[in-house]
């Protein structure tokens, strides 16, 4: 498990252009394209300069990275109000979006640039998250970059591919992605440790739904002969649960198809090293996705899609600042607090939480977030018709 906090501080620049997802109040009728677009040319100024510590904090530069701050701000808080009926895990973004925007531009304001800069150096994992969840067939994109040529061409490749996936330019950041997998330069090991196989998978699986994409990029990565023996025996795997995957198929019960295609990969296989279940799992939570965007009330089986969604994301999710395992339990238990998944939604939101306040130091949860907590308990159970006394979690 990764470290975590119940409301996770991330600048989630591009996380919500996803279809759908524009609701509109009456008092701002833009399109979330619109808002967008406008996030992402304030995000342009902004990083431009971020790369240098003394060019972002330089006087003469400060007014209009300020203002470009200010924009970004002022246009993810009316990105957070399209958002707010929209399911839960685009609204938890879109509201983290709006947040972090206002601390990035008051931090940058006054003056404390270095904390401003890692923010917004912080804010593609959020992208990847949301941007790598749901089916693009259609190539739509921001129609243009965050960074120049010449700025992204200093980039390391996979640096490159996260800015390229949070203006959904896809295509552009599978082939960053591949590119660096094949250079003999960076080996296999240490990108196995970055997380990126998990970004070009979510790409390959659940945007462009592509296995044989990935399929080819994995054959040609075992060709190299610095491949580690524990990396060799993951790709393996997973290039056999990528020939198994079927796309295209409809979804008549998709937490049950979810469900299956956790289980596909043998336990056996899973002892060996966790990871060997990654496109299991990533195949698993695209269907879920998939089905969660598509609902418009609450129900059981939508409480135990996120149930799942939770499970997945605590074994595969990587980053700190785009986790969103917490938030899709709470949504389980708020949603079905009676139902079977509640209890064991809470147990591990337990262990989660817990886990990421924990260190050397021993263990120190927040009061606030252990009130969030026991505010979970507390409706399981109301739902059962108890109380549980000196339950301290």
């Amino acid at each position: 498990m990764k470290g975590i906090q119940i409301r996770v501080s991330a600048l989630a620049l591009s996380a919500l252009i996803a279809v759908g997802v524009a609701i509109a109040h009456a008092e701002d009728d833009d399109s979330t394209p619109e808002i967008m677009s406008r996030i992402v040319t304030a995000l342009q100024i902004a990083l431009r300069s971020s790369f240098d510590q003394a060019s972002f904090q330089q006087p003469g530069q400060r007014a209009e990275i300020l203002a470009a701050l200010q924009r970004l701000a002022d246009n993810s808080e009316r990105l957070e109000r399209h958002t707010v009926r929209s399911d839960a895990g685009l609204a938890y973004l879109s509201h983290s979006l709006a947040a972090d925007a206002r601390e990035v531009h008051s931090r940058y304001r006054d003056g404390r640039f270095e904390q401003s800069r890692f923010l917004l150096h912080n804010v593609t994992d959020v992208c990847v998250a949301c941007h790598s969840r749901l089916p693009d067939d259609e190539g739509r994109s921001l129609g243009h970059t965050l960074l120049d040529d010449e700025t992204a061409a200093k980039l390391p490749l996979d640096q490159r591919a996260q800015y390229e996936i949070a203006t959904r330019q896809f295509d552009r950041a599978l082939v960053s992605f591949e590119t660096w997998f094949a250079d003999p330069a960076i080996s296999p090991g240490d990108i196995d440790l970055t997380g990126e196989f998990e970004d070009y998978l979510e790409v390959s699986l659940r945007v462009r739904q592509d296995p044989q994409r990935a399929i080819d990029t994995f054959e040609k990565l075992l060709e190299r002969d610095d491949v580690p023996d524990r990396v060799q025996l993951n790709v393996k795997i997973w290039i056999g649960s990528l020939q198994a995957l079927e796309f295209g198929q409809p979804q008549h019960k998709p937490i049950e198809q979810a469900r299956a295609q956790m289980r596909s990969t043998s336990t056996a296989e899973v002892a060996r090293d966790e990871r060997s279940a990654l496109v299991a799992a990533i195949a698993a939570s695209g269907i879920l996705h998939r089905y969660v965007a598509g609902q418009t009330e609450p129900s059981p089986q939508l409480g135990e899609a996120y149930y799942l969604m939770g499970v997945i994301e605590a074994d595969i999710g990587r980053s700190f600042w785009a986790s969103q395992t917490e938030h899709f339990l709470e949504a389980a238990i708020q949603i079905g607090p009676g139902e079977p998944y509640a209890e064991p939604a809470l147990e591990l939101l337990e262990a989660f939480v817990v886990t990421g306040y924990s260190g050397s130091g021993g263990e120190h949860v927040p009061a606030d977030v252990r009130t969030r907590l026991s505010e979970m308990r507390a409706l399981i159970d109301r739902a059962h018709g108890s109380t549980t006394q000196n339950r301290k979690p």
